[in-house]
C-alpha cells in the first residue's frame, strides 16, 4: 500500500508496478537507486499512457551536524522562474551514464562542487509535470529525480556555515566561497528547517518578488520535499565521514585552468569514480575554457 505522508506518496519497491502514478505527485522510492528500478518504473509509466519526453536530476545536501540545507538562488536573466531558491540539478544529458551521474554533473557546473565517495541513503524522490518549451512553445511530459546526501565530515561544514540565510535580516549573509556558474545562479547560501517559515510558493505573477534577494520564493513540490528530509534528518543513517565528501572547483591565480580540490589540495584521478574525471575536464571546458567563468564576490 502507498503511504501518503502529508504531500508526498511512498512507494515500496514491491508497489513500484502497481502504483497508479499521476503527475505534479511526489513520491518518495523507499529503495536505493538502480538503474534497473527506473526501467521498471518508466515501463509501469509507459503501461499507465504516460510517455516521459525528458528526464531532469537534482541534489539535495543536507549536512548533519548544523541540520542545514545547501540550496541556490536562480539567475534572474535567461532562466525560467528567475529568483526561484532550489537544489542544484538540470536535464541529463545523452553522455550521463545514470541519474546519479547526471545530478553529479549539474551540482559541478551550476555550483562547481562535486560530491567525492558518494553515499545517498535507501531513498530518492520523483515527480512527473508538464513542461512548456520556451523555444517551441510546446507542452512536453518529463520527470524529475531528486537525490539526497547527507555530509558528516567537519572539514566539509564551510559549505553550510560560511554563507547562510539570516532570518532576521531576511537575506543570505557570509562570504561566497563557491565558483558557481553567473549565467545560471545569482547565489548559494545554506537554510535550516525554521527558514522554511519565511517562504513563499512560485507563482507567474511572482516574478518580482522571486528576484528580490530578501525573499525565498520556491516551487510548491521544493518546498515538500525539503520538509520531509528536514523530518527524516535525524534518522538518517549518517554514512562514516570519509563519504560525501564536498570537493570544489579553484580558480588559482597563477594557473590557467582551474582544479578540483578537497581540504585545498588538487584531487588526483585515483581518487575518482568511474567516469567522473572525464565529467570533470568536460564541465571545466565547457565552464571556464571556452565560455569563461568569475568568481563571486
Amino acid at each position: 500500500m502507498d503511504h501518503d505522508s502529508g504531500n508526498i506518496i511512498e512507494v515500496s519497491p514491491e508497489d513500484l508496478r502497481t502504483t497508479n502514478y499521476q503527475r505534479g505527485i511526489v513520491y518518495k522510492i523507499l529503495s536505493g537507486y538502480s538503474s534497473r528500478l527506473v526501467e521498471d518504473l518508466h515501463k509501469q509509466l509507459r503501461q499507465q499512457g504516460i510517455q516521459i519526453q525528458g528526464e531532469s536530476a537534482e541534489t539535495n545536501l543536507v549536512h548533519n551536524g548544523s541540520g542545514r540545507a545547501h540550496m541556490q538562488r536562480r539567475g534572474n536573466e535567461n532562466t525560467s522562474q528567475p529568483g526561484v531558491v532550489e537544489s542544484p540539478g538540470g536535464a541529463v544529458e545523452q553522455g550521463d551514464m545514470n541519474h546519479l551521474i547526471a545530478a553529479s554533473r549539474e551540482l559541478l557546473e551550476e555550483n562547481g562542487i562535486l560530491i567525492l565517495y558518494p553515499t545517498p541513503p535507501n531513498i530518492f524522490y520523483f515527480y512527473i509535470w508538464e513542461h512548456n518549451d520556451r523555444k517551441t512553445g510546446q507542452d512536453k511530459t518529463l520527470i524529475k529525480y531528486i537525490f539526497v546526501f547527507t555530509v558528516t565530515n567537519k572539514q566539509d561544514a564551510w559549505l553550510f556555515e560560511e554563507r547562510v540565510w539570516n532570518q532576521d535580516l531576511k537575506q543570505a549573509e557570509g562570504d561566497q566561497l563557491l565558483l558557481f556558474d553567473p549565467s545560471e545562479v545569482s547565489d548559494t547560501f545554506s537554510i535550516t528547517k525554521g527558514d522554511m517559515s519565511q517562504m513563499s510558493f512560485w507563482e507567474t505573477n511572482h516574478r518580482s518578488m522571486a528576484e528580490d534577494p530578501k525573499t525565498l520564493v520556491v516551487r510548491r513540490r521544493t518546498y515538500y520535499i525539503l520538509q520531509d528530509i528536514f523530518a527524516m534528518l535525524p534518522r538518517l543513517e549518517s554514512p562514516p565521514d570519509t563519504q560525501n565528501r564536498i570537493s570544489y572547483i579553484e580558480m588559482a591565480s597563477n594557473a590557467d585552468t582551474p582544479k578540483l580540490k578537497l581540504d585545498g589540495r588538487p584531487i588526483s584521478n585515483a581518487a575518482l569514480e568511474e567516469g567522473q574525471a572525464d565529467m570533470i575536464q568536460s564541465v571545466i571546458r565547457k565552464r571556464f575554457l571556452e565560455k569563461g567563468g568569475q568568481e563571486q564576490s
